[in-house]
Parts: structure tokens; C-alpha cells; sequence
């Protein structure tokens, strides 16, 4: 499953949310993830992180607006969904999504974790600046979880500290669960090797061609085009890596008359 995220990219543009929506159609992609604030002040003085509160006043777009992003989705067949990082967001975005994702920056939050009781929807949690035992620990917090993604929060992410062995970890952990990885590398090629790591969901930032060099999430996005790479490099490792035991594979037959087996 690979879910596209937008960020800021859009710049609080509705007409660009929709060109994200016909980009992430276009890539090959599942779902869409959108975030929302009602209160971008509230949100960074929580964060305390006032450096980002242009980057969260461009999330603070009007709520009305998440319908019609739904509907939009729903036409180009793709599954709608939205980040909330306020308690009181939460109920206007339990009716328009099938399953909340809580960020790596509210799952260290038990209050917030635990306002998604609420709500009978499926939860997926990021884990980026945990440990294995925190991740664990918080896991446990959730209702009802339904995926659990490595991230790394850095934007963008180093090559050399994705540690995408950490996707195995977790997988050793939580087994059946789906787990997967919020990949802010900004690297075509990082979703196929997570998925050849195990992951079965990736989350992927991105942006527009015309995205202004200076937005906030500009530099962990991949352009259209190389979101397109992306997704068709994902999809072939899924392919390659398969499901089930190790045998004898069809392409295989024509060869194994030449087997030498002990008498």
C-alpha cells in the first residue's frame, strides 16, 4: 500500500490539493494523506515550535475544504485521509476518514493516543525518534491499531541513518500487524528496498512541479516525476520479493530435468 502525503506542498492552495490528488492517481499510488490544523498558533505553541508556524498555517485551510478533498478522492479512487495533531480536530475528521494516523510528534502524547478511543476507527502509528521498547510501549496505548510505520524524522532523512532494519524489528514485534515506513529520504529507489525490509505500507511526501523551492517540505518531496519512479520501483520489488515458503518456482521447470539427484 503506498499513501502520498502532501505536507505544505499545496501552500494552503485548494486548486493545488486537487493537483496533488490527479499526481498521486497518476503515480500509482493508494491512498492520499492530508493534514489539518483548526488553530496553526495552538498547534506550534504545543510543538513549541514557533519556527514552523508558516508551515502550519498552511494546513489551517477551511474545513469545509476536507469534503470536497474526499469527494475528490472518491472520484479519482483513492482512499481520503488526514492528519490531526489538536484533540478537538479529531471529530471533524473521524466522518470523512476509514482509519486516523497519528504522527511521530503526537505518539510520544498518551492523552492525545487516548482521545482516539472516541472514535471506532483503526489507528496507524508512526514511531519516528523512538526505540524499539518506546515503540512498543506506546503500540500498547492504542484501542485499535491497525499499522505501525519506522520513521525517521529528519527532512529530509540521511541515507545513511534509515536503518530500515528497524522495519524487520518491528515486524518480529507486532507480527501479524502490517508495518510499514514514512520515508522522508527524498530518494526514488528507498520505498522499494523498505519493501524488500518487509514493509507493506509506505508513506511518501511529495510535491507539484511549480512548489516554491522555499516551502517548508520542499526538500523531503519527491516531484511528479519522481514520484512516479518511486511508486513503479515500489510495486516491482513487492513483485520480487513474493509471499509464502521457499520452492521450486514455474520458470524453474525446464531446468529441473537436468537436476542431479543422489540415487
Amino acid at each position: 500500500e503506498i499513501i502520498i502525503e502532501p505536507g505544505s506542498t499545496h501552500c494552503g492552495k485548494k486548486d493545488q490539493m486537487f493537483q496533488h490528488i490527479t499526481s498521486a492517481k497518476a503515480a500509482g499510488a493508494d491512498a492520499i494523506k492530508f493534514q489539518w490544523t483548526s488553530d496553526p498558533e495552538k498547534l506550534a505553541a504545543r510543538r513549541n515550535a514557533q519556527d514552523y508556524k508558516a508551515a502550519y498555517k498552511y494546513i489551517n485551510f477551511p474545513k469545509s475544504w476536507l469534503g470536497d478533498l474526499l469527494q475528490q478522492c472518491v472520484e479519482a479512487g483513492l482512499e481520503f485521509l488526514c492528519t490531526a495533531y489538536l484533540k478537538e480536530d479529531l471529530e471533524v475528521i473521524a466522518p470523512l476518514v476509514r482509519r486516523f494516523k497519528i504522527a511521530s510528534f503526537e505518539a510520544f502524547d498518551d492523552d492525545f493516543i487516548k482521545a482516539h478511543d472516541d472514535y471506532p476507527l483503526p489507528v496507524i502509528l508512526s514511531t519516528g525518534m523512538m526505540d524499539l521498547d518506546y515503540a512498543a510501549r506506546q503500540l500498547g496505548k492504542v484501542g485499535y491499531v491497525s499499522g505501525v510505520l519506522h520513521c525517521v524524522s529528519a527532512y529530509p532523512t540521511p541515507q545513511e541513518e534509515v536503518h530500515l532494519d528497524s522495519i524487520y524489528q518491528l515486524r518480529r514485534m507486532v507480527a501479524p500487524m502490517p508495518v510499514g515506513f514514512s520515508d522522508h529520504t527524498r530518494c526514488v529507489t528507498t520505498g522499494g528496498l523498505a519493501v524488500a525490509a518487509g514493509a507493506q505500507i509506505l508513506e511518501v511526501h511529495a510535491r507539484l512541479e511549480g512548489t516554491p523551492h522555499d516551502n517548508p517540505d520542499f526538500s523531503s518531496a519527491l516531484g511528479p516525476t519522481s514520484l512516479k519512479e518511486y511508486v513503479d520501483y515500489a510495486r516491482r520489488a513487492e513483485k520480487m520479493v513474493g509471499v509464502g515458503r521457499k520452492r521450486q518456482q514455474p520458470c524453474e521447470a525446464e531446468m529441473a530435468k537436468y537436476r542431479v539427484v543422489s540415487k
